[in-house]
């Protein structure tokens, strides 16, 4: 867990460079999101891995299946740093995508194997396929606008007398 812990770290220092020049917040949130994609991805691998017979049994056996953390965590930087509208595009289609691969994997686990874990262990991977699909499309297609948006007017209006 603490190489876990010093990689994600050296990731978002890796990345540091663009999230001080730019938004600082949305890096760091991007980080954080991007890990918890990257455990998504870790998952899918382990269960694919069991699923065609090789088990883990300890910590130390997961070695090359925990990349995709730290480096989900160093791209959510880098796009969080690029602007929280594209971090906010990735998120929701990559939400559609996990939901939809979710439910899609179930449906294929449950033709593939006859178990009942068939069904959760389709689920799984297919979630994290469409996870990583959706965030990586709605990442491709935002377009950033060409003049910075005005932030919304506030108005209040309230009755003094009569």
């Amino acid at each position: 867990m603490r190489r876990l812990i010093v990689a994600a770290n050296i990731s978002l220092v890796l990345a540091a460079p663009a999230i001080a020049s730019a938004q600082l917040t949305s890096g760091l949130a991007g980080g954080l999101l991007g890990m918890a994609g990257g455990g998504c991805v870790t998952l899918a691998l382990v269960t694919a891995q069991t699923r065609a017979g090789k088990y883990h049994f300890r910590r130390d056996q997961l070695g090359w299946h925990l990349a995709p953390i730290p480096l989900g965590a160093a791209a959510g930087a880098a796009l969080g740093a690029s602007g929280s509208e594209r971090l906010l595009r990735s998120l929701g289609y990559g939400a559609v995508g996990l939901a939809t691969g979710s439910a899609l994997g179930a449906l294929v686990g449950t033709a593939l194997w006859s178990d009942a874990e068939g069904t959760w262990a389709g689920g799984i991977m297919g979630g994290a396929l469409g996870l990583m699909a959706g965030a990586a499309l709605g990442a491709a297609t935002w377009e950033g606008s060409a003049a910075p948006r005005q932030p919304p007017l506030l108005t209040l209006r309230m009755a003094v007398g009569r």
